[in-house]
């Protein structure tokens, strides 16, 4: 808790603090200001058993300011949606895509 994880997204990258760790359960993360609108914003990943030995993830990127559009927001929640499939494909089969890049110091 406290370090800083540095996400690449085939272009400018995004420094997030890492404000929760619970192993298996939950991650939480604030991001810095790197992305225009993003300081402040929170990421949560909360894990929990969905049968089958399958894990179910429950993403959110939450605490935005009110000053962000809707068009915006659309168009952040659709990049989430390639990045969380590029880490589905990742976790299945142990190859990162071309564009997926994660450092953590």
């Amino acid at each position: 808790m406290g370090s800083i994880a540095t996400f690449g997204f085939g272009g400018p990258t995004q420094r997030m603090r890492v404000d929760e760790l619970k192993p298996g359960k939950r991650v939480k993360w604030t991001a810095l200001a790197d992305f225009p609108n993003w300081y402040g914003t929170t990421v949560s990943w909360d894990l929990s058993p969905a049968g089958n030995g399958e894990t179910g993830v429950l993403f959110r990127h939450a605490d935005w300011p009110a000053s962000v559009s809707q068009d915006d927001l659309g168009s952040i929640n659709y990049t989430w949606g390639l990045i969380v499939e590029r880490l589905k494909q990742y976790a299945e089969s142990g190859k990162p895509n071309p564009l997926f890049a994660f450092a953590a110091r």
